[in-house]
This record gives C-alpha cells, structure tokens and sequence, in this order.
C-alpha cells in the first residue's frame, strides 16, 4: 500500500474512535450569562436619559425609587403612551424621566420641551437652517419613544398648533409610545389648543392625575 495512503486512513481510523465533540458537555456552548450589576444598569439608563436629551438635572432619575402604585398606575394594559398632568413640582418630568430610562431604546428614544420644539420648527425657516420642517416633524414623528414635556406652556400661534398636531396625529396613528406632560388638563388643553389635540391626547393616552404640593418650593 503507498504510504501516504496508509497513513491518511490510519488518521481517518483515529478520528472516528474519538468520543464525538457534540457528545460531550464541554464542548456545548454554555447559554448561561451573567445578568448585569446594578450599577451597570444604571449607568446604562443613564447614557439613555442623555443620548435621548434629558437635561441634567433629571440625568439621575431612578426608576426603582418611583412609587410603585404610581408606577402601576402607568401600565394600565390599554395604552401604550401617558399624559402626565397635575400642578408645576409634583414630579411629571420626574416621572417621564424613570419611564424613558426604564423602557431603554437608547438612540432612538427623544426627550424635548414642547418650547424647544416649537423654536427647532421655527428656526427651520432660516435661510441658514440645515434642517427643514419635514425633517424635524419626521424626526419626532418616528422615534420609538418621545417625551414631549410642558405642553401647554408655550405661547400658542396657528403655526405651532398645526405642527404639533402633526406629530400628535402621527404618533397617534402609528400607535408610537409617547409621554406628554402639562400643569393642565385634558379639558384644559382643548381650551388652549383646540378639540384636536385634545382628542388625540385623550385617544392614545392613559391620563394620569398627579397630585400634592411644588416640591421645589416646600
């Protein structure tokens, strides 16, 4: 026999005597990982809360120091998206602030003022805009979740009632969570800004009442 043939099936011989790889449990990729520490959650939440435009103060919001029955009171299994409402210091940025980090969507998650959105939309109009209308409407329109904070306490024109109610609608229709915060009610916001935003807030979100004195003052 040509030796180099010999030795090729004295090879094949020896490897089908080994025990099979898959027969043997080291060999098997372990699905067992260690779950993250707290701290690496809460870094985590944080790079959330900044990536998304959380200002500084609310950076170190944390989610598990919110009142449970009010946490609960959140999910209340028919809407995906809250209006936070109640007088200024009860907590509602506070509150918004826990929700975002706590559903963790990073870069596509969005916290705004409802006043700096209007300037955004504004300032788009500058001939030395770099971004249009369009563009920043579709921004806030598709993003996975939006905290639109203090609606209500922007001084109201035709313009900024059409494009919010632009995003709203949009939000609305494609069933995208959003967080809406506002000292007013539901009611409240269909005297300020008409029946349609209204509606909208009042078809998509679970409304909550948050209640107590300003904090920032007591």
């Amino acid at each position: 026999m040509d030796p180099e043939l010999k030795a090729c099936m004295g090879r094949v011989l020896e490897l089908a005597q080994r025990p099979s790889l898959e027969s043997t449990p080291e060999s098997e990729p372990s699905c067992i990982r260690t779950p993250p520490s707290p701290e690496a959650i809460k870094r985590r939440q944080r790079e959330t809360a900044e990536r998304a435009g959380v200002p500084r103060r609310f950076l170190d919001v944390d989610p598990e120091l919110i009142d449970e029955a009010l946490w609960n009171q959140c999910f209340d299994g028919e809407h995906n998206s809250l209006f936070l409402h109640g007088p200024p210091g009860t907590g509602k940025t506070h509150l918004a602030v826990a929700l975002l980090k706590d559903a963790g969507k990073m870069e596509y998650d969005t916290f705004i003022t409802v006043a700096s959105l209007l300037m955004e939309l504004r300032d788009s109009f500058r001939k030395d805009s770099e971004r249009s209308e369009a563009n920043i409407i579709r921004q806030y329109s598709k993003a996975s979740l939006v905290v639109l904070d203090d609606l209500g306490a922007e001084k109201t024109s035709e313009f900024a009632l059409k494009s919010l109610y632009i995003i709203i609608d949009k939000r609305y229709s494609e069933m995208r969570p959003t967080i809406i915060t506002s000292n007013l009610s539901v009611d409240e916001i269909a005297e300020k800004t008409g029946d349609r935003i209204a509606s909208r807030i009042a078809g998509m979100c679970n409304v909550i009442k948050l209640k107590g004195k300003d904090r920032r003052i007591s």
